[in-house]
């Protein structure tokens, strides 16, 4: 790829962005999952790259508020049993 093609890709989105690396921290997921949306409604708008970035930011903030809630239920579980 030349320069001139280089200049002329969209750029990546950075909600995109933004929303893998909060959902990757975990303490941030819902904050990543919600920015995710944001990012992939904005993409299909603008043509912006990043489609990938916004979706596996959605898996994993999914992941870990999936694991959070099955940690808060064995948690009461095992709370109650005493």
């Amino acid at each position: 790829m030349n320069a001139a093609a280089a200049r002329r890709q969209k750029p990546v989105n950075r909600t995109a962005i933004a929303a893998l690396i909060l959902s990757v921290l975990g303490v941030t997921a819902i904050i990543g999952v919600v920015c995710g949306h944001m990012a992939k409604a904005t993409i299909r708008r603008t043509k912006e790259r990043g489609e990938v970035l916004a979706t596996a930011a959605l898996w994993v903030g999914y992941l870990y508020l999936a694991a959070a809630l099955l940690c808060l239920i064995a948690y009461l579980y095992i709370v109650n049993q005493a």
